[in-house]
């Protein structure tokens, strides 16, 4: 993560605007937090986004079992549910328990 930090601070413009998004298991949280800290960008905004998350799944939910079904042979589907995070999935219950976080962040250089 340092890594990716560093290299986009490095290609932003002066002032630029760094937006991300990603999850983490919720004791993994505060080392991201650190890593956002020290990478040398100001933190603008810092949110979790889990409720939407799991709100904008709930409602695609049937829309993606659909086409998974669709495309993927048999021994593939519950692969491509889990990475889909479909209700039933580790990822969903873990967002639906806590377990799991789904951040969002503004950086400015």
């Amino acid at each position: 993560m340092e890594t990716f930090l560093a290299h986009a601070k490095r290609v932003l413009r002066h002032d630029g605007y760094l937006l991300y998004a990603d999850f983490r298991n919720n004791n993994e949280v505060e080392i991201l937090h650190r890593q956002m800290e020290k990478s040398g960008m100001k933190i603008l905004k810092r949110e979790d986004i889990t409720p939407n998350v799991v709100r904008s799944l709930d409602l695609d939910n049937q829309r993606k079992l659909l086409l998974i079904r669709a495309f993927f042979q048999n021994w593939l589907l519950k692969t491509f549910q889990e990475f889909a995070s479909v209700k039933g999935s580790k990822i969903y219950a873990g967002f639906q328990s806590g377990t799991m976080i789904y951040l969002h962040y503004v950086l400015q250089k």
